[in-house]
């Protein structure tokens, strides 16, 4: 087997394949660039992190490892928290790509890559629970503070999230 010096962790444990429409998007035209690209797997051990249900209807190459992550959302929200530290070897460069507005409150040794695709909660909040919008307003504070580079998919995404100019 061959020895890798980096590995590319893709975050897709948050993707609901029942009711994710852009996320699943997203995470989708993503994740099947970088796993469709030779030199990713010339250079990173590619591992993807994600939900049983997720996997059972997404079909990886086997060169991509897997990690399971469970489907009850209490327990799948406070490891999403704290995954990095398990995760954390100080002997490889590593690098952690979440498609999604939320990061680790510990990042350990990690690099991280955001990508932001969408602002609906601001626009029509009447359908997010307040929580919801909590939720997110915390995440984005630990994006700004923690990620090292944030990925916009649209010009106006980037013009939404000014302030994490220098990130973007």
């Amino acid at each position: 087997m061959r020895q890798y010096k980096k590995r590319l962790y893709i975050d897709l444990s948050w993707v609901n394949p029942k009711s994710s429409g852009g996320g699943h998007y997203a995470s989708k035209k993503i994740t099947n660039t970088i796993i469709k690209n030779n030199e990713f797997h010339k250079n990173f051990e590619i591992i993807i992190l994600g939900r049983r249900e997720y996997f059972q209807k997404n079909k990886f190459s086997k060169k991509i490892k897997i990690i399971t992550i469970p489907n009850f959302y209490p327990i799948n929200f406070l490891l999403r928290f704290f995954l990095l530290l398990f995760l954390s070897n100080k002997n490889l460069t590593q690098i952690f790509f979440c498609p999604n507005i939320y990061m680790p409150i510990f990042k350990g040794n990690f690099k991280v890559i955001n990508l932001i695709y969408d602002n609906q909660w601001k626009y029509f909040p009447e359908y997010f629970s307040y929580i919801k919008i909590l939720w997110l307003k915390f995440n984005i504070f630990l994006t700004q503070k923690n990620s090292d580079k944030i990925i916009c998919e649209s010009k106006f995404i980037r013009d939404e999230f000014k302030f994490l100019k220098k990130k973007i």
